[in-house]
């Protein structure tokens, strides 16, 4: 026998003699089958025995619990017996520990089962890596917390001192760490009531010289700390974060997130793709890869890398297999792309997990959530679709820039020549979703950096500023001499933030949430003063089309149900969808239900992918669909300006006059030839019935 094998059999035994020779008390956890005495199959004591765990439901959250309980900072879950297979009964199934809790029996169980050995459950636990952050409410630290005392890892947990420097700056930083959009508030464990966690400082005159960056690791900080933080816990840093979190904001292909893990900084990596999130496969992932995540969440460096399955990640897709990164890249998308569909080859029992850390170094990544932004595009974005553009990156989320319009199967520019004026920026901004345009220009005009994409349309003309897409305005292809050899011409635009559906929504308004454009997402229909989505129960492409249609778009490119982020709480308005080949409206088949339907789940919302087709004319405007609107457009007939009043009652003066004239014709007993003066009667009634569609 190889010595090696030898030291290796020596160490198991001995690790068993010394887990067997634990006192088995209710309630009391070991670990067995492991190299070390930090990772093994986890084993309960339960009515003076030892038990195992089955693996259903377990995950990294119950892993740390578990590692908790044991001393340890946090810990990673392992399934299938993967420290071998114990023996005896298996007294623990289904665990859903949430993260607060101090013993794994605490959490939720059952002690029925039906598992074999081959499902005992395991751990690896660890220390917390350096950077890390949790908050702390009368010394109960979770990560499911939004406020409370700031506690910070570095060589162990302190606090923030909350000195001269720490201010909303420095609290965005922490809230984003922590995955949410940012602080609404900060202050000192003096000032508000968290409790006292009688933890020594460990950080002071932090400074953050950007309240965009995403991880404190990217700020300067003293370990040399003032006087007046080292003799009282009142000057402890503490914050309230909003309650949303950044990757329900405006998601980015490319996005990258982690989770399940013990703290923000660790956990499966997920990257967002075609409108959904998904993880990246273990094969060929290396180092590079893990530093590459690691720089575009903000952190120095990776700390370790493990391959593990989580339940929760069943339903997704895998998005990334063989990542490739160089050493410079701070971005997933710099070198990768997204793909079409799921990648096949892999399964979630080789979906990579990752801990980030900070490294006090000169070097630091000034990286922030729009760093990224902009580097992959949709896997197929739609004729027609909208992006805006500055200064090297295109974003969903802008509201202002450089006007980027995909067409012909490329991307390009809007000469913006004699046709383009206020109309045709405010067109663009509908599209978008916003009210309207406060400002319009072209590229040499204004600084949104230079794109370098060519020309593909000009002459854009709308007739109508109350259009709902670009392409519903004439158009041409050929590009005049003057646009063809600069990109000062570039159109741009400036957009007022106010959204569409945010201003006077109607019953029956469609919006479209969730997706990489405005012209793709997750269908909501507002009724009964809330915004709701649309189950895809009978949901056709007829359907799909009028949706389109209301939207200013002509066609419909695909249709799905994915389940987007931010709909789990919303009602589901509609169920077999009702649309004939002629609807252009949703309220025009269709009605509110007095309640949300409870039959369908939003794993079952509709998406929508909007398009453009030269086969079909789209002339809706604002509020084109809502039967309630009274507001004249600019194709409306001025009705309103030639009214009368017959008895003390107002109406159109159109009725007035036919009232008069067949009165008068009435009375008069002669015959005679037409009178034309009767005809602008029949004009006004002609205009009447051409009116638009409300």
């Amino acid at each position: 026998m190889k010595p090696g094998t030898i030291l290796v059999l020596a160490t198991t035994f001995l690790l068993t003699r010394i887990h067997r020779g634990l006192a088995c008390t209710s309630g009391s956890i070991r670990l067995v089958g492991g190299t070390s005495t930090s990772e093994g199959r986890v084993e309960v004591c339960s009515s003076g025995a030892w038990g195992t765990v089955c693996d259903d439901f377990w995950d990294n959250t119950d892993a740390s619990v578990t590692c908790r309980q044991l001393g340890y900072d946090s810990g990673t879950a392992f399934s299938n017996a993967y420290f071998g297979q114990g023996t005896g009964s298996i007294v623990m199934d289904d665990v859903e520990c949430t993260g607060t809790e101090s013993t794994l029996t605490s959490c939720i169980h059952t002690t029925n089962h039906d598992c074999y050995h081959g499902e005992d459950a395991g751990v690896r636990c660890t220390a917390a890596t350096n950077g890390a952050l949790i908050l702390s409410r009368y010394n109960i630290t979770s990560t499911s917390y939004y406020y409370g005392t700031v506690r910070v890892y570095y060589n162990g947990w302190g606090n923030i001192c909350d000195d001269y420097y720490y201010n909303s700056v420095e609290a965005n930083v922490i809230c984003h760490q922590l995955g949410y959009t940012g602080a609404s508030s900060y202050s000192r464990a003096g000032l508000v009531s968290y409790g006292t966690d009688y933890l020594f400082m460990k950080w002071d005159d932090v400074n953050c010289a950007s309240s965009s960056y995403l991880s404190i690791a990217q700020c300067s900080y003293s370990t040399s700390i003032d006087s007046g933080c080292t003799n009282s816990n009142s000057y402890d840093a503490t914050v309230y974060c909003y309650t949303t979190r950044i990757w329900n904001s405006n998601p980015f292909p490319g996005m990258i997130r982690l989770q399940g893990g013990a703290y923000s900084n660790e956990g499966r990596v997920e990257v967002y793709c075609n409108g959904q999130w998904g993880t990246i496969c273990s094969t060929g992932f290396g180092t590079t890869d893990a530093n590459t995540i690691c720089k575009q969440l903000g952190y120095d460096a990776y700390d370790s890398i493990s391959y593990i399955s989580s339940y929760s990640n069943y339903s997704q897709p895998i998005w990334s297999v063989n990542m490739y990164s160089t050493s410079s890249d701070v971005c997933f998308g710099r070198s990768n792309s997204c793909p079409s569909s799921s990648v096949s080859s892999c399964t979630h029992y080789n979906d990579v997990s990752i801990t980030c850390r900070e490294r006090y170094s000169s070097t630091r990544y000034t990286s922030s959530a729009a760093t990224c932004a902009g580097l992959i595009a949709s896997s197929s974005p739609s004729t027609g679709t909208i992006i805006f553009y500055r200064n090297g990156v295109s974003s969903p989320s802008y509201y202002y820039g450089i006007v980027q319009l995909y067409y012909n199967s490329r991307w390009g520019n809007i000469c913006d020549d004699y046709y383009y004026g206020s109309a045709e920026a405010n067109v663009i901004c509908h599209q978008l979703g916003y009210t309207g345009a406060s400002s319009y220009s072209r590229a040499g005009n204004v600084y949104y950096g230079t794109d370098y994409n060519q020309m593909i349309v000009d002459d854009v003309s709308c007739v109508n500023r109350n259009y709902l897409t670009l392409l519903q305005c004439s158009f041409s292809t050929y590009i005049d001499s003057g646009c063809t050899n600069t990109n000062q011409y570039d159109a741009t635009v400036y957009c007022y933030t106010n959204r569409i559906w945010n201003s006077n929504p109607y019953s029956g308004m469609i919006r479209l949430q969730g997706g990489a454009y405005s012209n793709e997402g997750r269908v909501e229909v507002y009724c009964n003063g809330r915004w709701g989505t649309i189950c895809d129960d009978g949901f056709s492409s007829t359907d799909a089309r009028t949706v389109c249609k209301q939207l200013g778009y002509s066609y419909y490119s695909r249709y799905d149900h994915l389940s987007l982020p931010g709909s789990s709480s919303q009602p589901i308005w509609s169920r077999y969808f009702s649309s004939s080949s002629s609807s252009t409206c949703f309220n025009s088949r269709n009605s509110c239900p007095s309640s949300s339907i409870t039959s369908c789940s939003h794993s079952e919302d509709v998406t929508v992918s909007c398009s453009y087709s030269s086969s079909y004319t789209n002339t809706a405007t604002l509020g084109h669909c809502n039967i309630n609107d009274t507001t004249p457009t600019e194709n409306d007939h001025n009705i309103s300006a030639i009214e009368g009043t017959v008895g003390g009652i107002l109406i159109p003066m159109i009725v007035y006059i036919v009232c008069c004239v067949i009165c008068c014709v009435a009375s008069s007993k002669k015959k005679s030839k037409p009178d034309t003066s009767r005809r602008p009667v029949i004009l006004l009634f002609s205009n009447i019935s051409e009116s638009p569609t409300k």
